[in-house]
């Protein structure tokens, strides 16, 4: 769960969310922001992978219904650094967030703790 002095609300399709960033993880985690975004994009991708492979399964059983869309997990957005140059950084809803940590432990070979 995120705690609330590490979150926001920001607006995703019409809904207030809650939401971190990853210049907040970065920091909670002790990780360089660009090593961080880095893994985030690798996850995004994944996560873009499955939903096209359950979209492409739901129509290919000749099933009329099509895989419904997931809500915005990613948002790409960006930030105003001290140089005053805007450079990128990702929002991430809680669900998001949850893939993101369970990647990088599990790379880490801690992944037993979240069990």
């Amino acid at each position: 769960m995120l705690k609330k002095d590490r979150t926001y609300h920001y607006d995703i399709d019409g809904v207030d969310t809650v939401v971190t960033d990853t210049l907040i993880m970065a920091k909670e985690f002790g990780l360089k922001h660009r090593n961080l975004l880095i893994k985030v994009r690798k996850v995004m991708d994944r996560q873009i992978e499955r939903q096209a492979d359950t979209s492409a399964r739901l129509t290919d059983n000749n099933n009329d219904r099509t895989a419904e869309s997931q809500a915005h997990l990613f948002v790409e957005s960006k930030f105003l650094a001290e140089n005053g140059e805007y450079r990128p950084k990702i929002i991430l809803t809680e669900k998001a967030f949850h893939h993101v940590v369970s990647r990088i432990l599990y790379a880490k070979g801690k992944y037993s703790y979240l069990v």
